[in-house]
């Protein structure tokens, strides 16, 4: 037993090692960079100009309206880059690593490593490996905007009173934590854009279970989330719960109030859908 796992735990350095030191990781990595540092230099000029402008108020200068907690790509849906980045956020966390399953099968190197280390101990360390590359793929960007916003823009604690700027609303999900501890609340978004990122990039992987195409691999679990991001439309007037991850991962709500049983509820089923079917591929796989 403590071979078997001295080798399970080789095996997932070696899978960790290559799904954070591939070139696609890198490439990806920079284009989430590079939507961070639009999204910060936007937001960093804006709060400049309204400041500008604020400072000359005699009676209300609304010095608590702006703060490092909605102006962060996080807390903030004005800028292109954060548009920009948690609109394909998704697809980067699918092209780090998500297709390694497939191009390791179509070479053979699978049975290589299953002979190796053994069948499920590959698909549990392929799986983690996968999971933390796209998970790590949104969490950096995400961080340094974070950091490079807070060194211009104060991290004033809000007031409820100024909710309309900072677009968190009474029943959205955590919403008192925002008010008291907001930075606890945003590091919390921080740890959900991770975890549902790394659950993307799994649906990735578990796609190559029956796709035969590296490209559709990477982009068919997209597809499946703008789907459902678009499915809002029949519940126009009638629910209004954020349904569509494109909208609920963002800190703030774009639309509709988050609703955490709506959040846990599609978090589960992206975690058991991709499971379930790495499951069946470790039970067909003949060695």
């Amino acid at each position: 037993m403590k071979e078997k796992r001295i080798r399970c735990m080789r095996q997932l350095k070696i899978e960790l090692g290559k799904a954070l030191k591939n070139r696609m990781f890198l490439i990806t990595l920079g284009i989430g960079t590079g939507l961070a540092l639009l999204a910060a230099l936007y937001q960093i000029s804006y709060y400049n100009q309204t400041q500008a402008q604020e400072s000359s108020a005699v009676i209300n200068p609304m010095i608590e309206a702006n703060t490092l907690y909605n102006h962060w790509m996080g807390g903030e849906m004005q800028s292109f880059g954060a548009i920009c980045f948690f609109y394909v956020l998704p697809l980067l966390a699918a092209i780090p690593y998500g297709w390694s399953y497939f191009v390791e099968k179509r070479s053979g190197y699978t049975k290589y490593l299953m002979i190796k280390g053994g069948k499920r101990e590959y698909f549990i360390c392929k799986y983690v490996a996968v999971f933390c590359s796209g998970g790590l793929v949104i969490l950096l960007p995400l961080i340094l905007n974070f950091r490079l916003v807070a060194m211009f823009v104060p991290a004033i604690l809000p007031e409820a009173h100024y909710t309309m700027y900072y677009g968190v609303d009474y029943g959205t999900m955590w919403s008192v934590l925002f008010y008291k501890w907001p930075l606890l609340y945003d590091i919390l978004y921080m740890l959900l854009d991770f975890v549902f990122a790394g659950l993307f990039a799994c649906m990735s992987l578990s796609c190559a279970v029956f796709l035969k195409n590296r490209i559709a691999i990477t982009i068919v679990p997209y597809f499946v989330i703008m789907v459902l991001h678009y499915s809002r439309t029949f519940c126009y007037y009638k629910f209004f719960r954020e349904i569509s991850p494109l909208n609920f991962l963002a800190a703030g709500s774009v639309e509709n109030v988050t609703a955490w049983w709506i959040v846990l509820l599609e978090g589960v089923v992206f975690f058991l859908v991709p499971a379930i079917l790495l499951y069946i591929a470790d039970k067909r796989e003949v060695l």
